[in-house]
């Protein structure tokens, strides 16, 4: 057997790294693609069950909801149980809720299997990525970070031309339908390619901590998420606000004062995972949220299709898929400090033009700019995720995961949430003044492209705190 293809488990006995890669990537794919894999099917969703967009909205925000409260819980898991099975556990739920959704006939029905597919997911996210860190050494987690930037880049970016592709030829449960073997084939796969790679430090689960964490971001996502429904003074959108705030500021003094903690915050003792985390959360919802809503002004103001606006979006998911590898390669050799800062600035420059665009502005521009800013994207998120991981000693290296996926999707979640709250405001404020509907629409849709500006501003100056030389986890 190959010797570059081959590492070592817990128990020091030899297994194929290939197929281990390979199997890991897959689920891993899976839920990325999941993400966003409604985006353009939302005005289909909202006809087909009769919904408004803020209530649609809950098919993805709630995933992410689901997914920020349970990632807390995930590095405690992966300290006490076999990540193998963690893994095939994972993939279990992904595919009973893939399934449900597939036989879904009413939007609650749908609503369901999606957040059973994002406990799924939430597992996924952790015990996925902190299984790749643990078979690569520190200087060799640019290839990790090429081969995570692939699933995150692209998986994500072809969900939304997929399921345009689904929804103009074929009935939405197929969206789902297409999912259900290859969720199989890693389940099955699962079973003989992995072995346990992360290091068990079993303790006991804290389970007030664990109410404090559901509670807490459940509350403040919900908060957030009713934001498009009820308007940000409704009682319930505030309530869910501070209440969540509080208990997840109960719940972050918990963790510092017990002695086992679910989530081990020591991992914001290093500088730069906690910057990291910080370029992570918005630079995810720069992406993220700014791929919910370009579909929404591709089909609103261009009158494109759930197809033709998923199509917008292919360039740059080849773009960013295709630049994976090479920022891979280039963070095993260069300096990642410097390709974050490049990166964000691409990004900025990418997303300045959509604060003017037009309901004539051609179609060519738009897929060029999106590109510019997937290529900008693919330079940031990995290495910036990988210069955080590098500054953890390897006993947290399953925290420091899970605490930025944890961020990661909280941020997604409430990210989108406010873009599309921000949007529909401002177009309705418009629409009392302006007679054009198109126009209401556009108004919004700049000051949401606005708002991802000035994001990514605040991402390039917390670029420049980042330091190069801080990797203590050899």
């Amino acid at each position: 057997m190959n010797k570059t293809a081959t590492s070592h488990d817990n128990q020091g006995q030899p297994f194929n790294r290939t197929l281990f890669l390979i199997i890991i990537m897959i689920g891993m794919f899976c839920s990325n693609f999941n993400q966003t894999i409604l985006a353009v099917a939302q005005p289909t969703l909202m006809h087909t069950f009769g919904v408004t967009a803020a209530t649609a909205q809950w098919l993805s925000t709630g995933y992410s909801l689901i997914v920020g409260i349970m990632t807390p819980v995930t590095a405690w898991l992966a300290d006490n149980f076999s990540s193998k099975w963690l893994f095939e556990f994972s993939m279990g739920f992904f595919l009973i809720g893939t399934t449900s959704c597939y036989l879904a006939n009413s939007f609650n029905a749908l609503l369901v299997g999606r957040l059973i597919q994002a406990i799924g997911g939430a597992l996924l996210a952790g015990i996925g990525t902190t299984m790749l860190y643990s078979i690569y050494p520190a200087k060799q987690r640019g290839t990790v970070s090429a081969l995570m930037g692939i699933v995150f880049g692209l998986a994500p970016a072809i969900g939304p031309t997929f399921s345009g592709w689904v929804l103009d030829n074929w009935d939405w449960h197929n969206i789902f339908g297409a999912l259900i073997p290859l969720i199989l084939l890693a389940f099955i796969l699962g079973f003989f390619g992995l072995r346990d790679v992360v290091m068990e430090n079993k303790s006991r689960l804290d389970w007030p901590s664990v109410i404090l964490s559901t509670l807490g971001f459940g509350s403040l996502l919900y908060g957030f998420a009713m934001i498009g429904n009820l308007g940000w003074t409704n009682w319930q959108v505030s309530t869910g606000i501070i209440v969540g705030s509080v208990l997840v500021v109960l719940f972050i003094r918990r963790q510092l004062h017990i002695t086992n903690p679910v989530l081990k915050l020591d991992i914001f003792k290093s500088h730069n995972y906690s910057i990291s985390v910080s370029i992570t959360s918005i630079s995810q919802i720069a992406f993220a949220g700014f791929e919910f809503v370009l579909p929404l002004y591709l089909q609103t103001v261009h009158g494109f299709s759930a197809m033709e606006s998923g199509m917008c979006l292919i360039l740059g998911a080849l773009v960013n898929a295709a630049m994976s590898p090479i920022t891979g390669y280039a963070l095993n050799h260069f300096n990642g400090k410097r390709m974050i800062r490049v990166g964000l600035v691409i990004m900025l420059l990418g997303t300045l033009p959509f604060i003017f665009v037009t309901p004539t502005t051609p179609l060519i521009e738009i897929i060029l700019l999106y590109a510019v800013r997937s290529f900008g994207f693919s330079a940031v998120q990995m290495p910036v995720t990988t210069m955080g991981i590098n500054g953890l000693t390897k006993d947290l290296i399953s925290h420091g995961s899970s605490g930025n996926n944890m961020m990661r999707f909280t941020a997604s979640a409430i990210g989108t949430a406010i873009l599309i709250s921000v949007q529909q405001d401002v177009a309705n404020q418009k629409m009392l003044t302006q007679a054009s509907k198109t126009s209401a629409l556009l108004s919004g849709y700049h000051v949401a492209f606005a708002i991802v500006f000035i994001l990514l501003v605040l991402g390039l100056i917390m670029g420049q705190m980042l330091k190069e030389k801080e990797v203590l986890n050899k």
